[in-house]
């Protein structure tokens, strides 16, 4: 499975899921949503050197 996240200018964030390089789902996402997911796969430690 891949992810690709297509992030253009003055548009949402696009999420493509591939399987055997055969388009699966995509999802349009909010910037604020982006964040959480990238965030939530960060050790706690560096989140916390992040927002301090």
């Amino acid at each position: 499975m891949t992810i690709k996240i297509n992030i253009e200018p003055n548009k949402n964030p696009v999420i493509e899921r591939y399987e055997n390089e055969l388009k699966v789902g995509a999802r349009t996402v909010n910037i604020n949503e982006l964040q959480k997911m990238f965030a939530s796969d960060l050790p706690i430690d560096t989140l916390l050197s992040v927002l301090i």
